[in-house]
């Protein structure tokens, strides 16, 4: 299932987001465990919301900061 930039409620499976996050599908296991990214279980399976996860790639941005004063 491909995923489109404007499919803001697609869902992906674990190897979708690895590939989305650049993440090993052993690391995003363990996130999942330990409620860390956000997830939805149906069944057996583990989907995640693209516009979730790009909320919660934001919410960890730094910012710079920048020096005033210096030359």
């Amino acid at each position: 299932m491909p995923i489109k930039s404007n499919e803001k409620s697609a869902l992906m499976d674990l190897k979708q987001l690895s590939e989305y996050i650049n993440l090993s599908t052993s690391r995003i296991y363990k996130m999942v465990a330990k409620k860390e990214i956000p997830h939805v279980r149906i069944a057996s399976k583990i989907l995640f919301s693209k516009e979730d996860i790009d909320n919660w790639v934001e919410e960890r941005k730094v910012s710079i900061r920048t020096k005033k004063g210096r030359k």
